[in-house]
């Protein structure tokens, strides 16, 4: 549990990246509904590639500013394991809002990434 001076923030992003791997830009949304929005309208620019991401903020509500940021690769995740930020476990309301929109998601980044998803040991690889 967070201290008291302390608040918890989430939010889901599409991380667009380059050939070399170096995140380009984000677009950032409360929901995942929204961002699905977004990514049907998009046409992939070559050289780059999607990823969706959830990102936890630890923001310091006494003025300090923000003191720490883990995230979250869905896609990156076993099928058999917990899903967790570097040291703090997913929200449920997470976890639960990524499996309604897990096909659609998976869909659409397999075309603008232009990839064939590869399943080996039971394992969402990315994407």
């Amino acid at each position: 549990m967070p201290p008291l001076d302390t608040q918890v923030l989430y939010e889901w992003d599409i991380e667009t990246v380059d050939n070399y791997g170096d995140i380009q830009d984000h677009y950032h949304g409360d929901t995942l509904y929204g961002l699905l929005k977004i990514l049907e309208r998009w046409e992939a620019t070559e050289g780059e590639s999607y990823r969706l991401v959830l990102v936890r903020d630890l923001w310091d509500t006494c003025g300090e500013g923000l003191k720490d940021r883990q995230w979250w690769y869905p896609f990156d995740t076993p099928l058999d394991t917990l899903p967790y930020f570097e040291d703090v476990a997913v929200p449920k309301k997470y976890c639960k809002e990524f499996l309604k929109y897990e096909d659609q998601f998976r869909q659409l980044l397999i075309k603008l990434n232009n990839v064939t998803r590869v399943v080996s040991d039971d394992v969402n690889c990315p994407l």
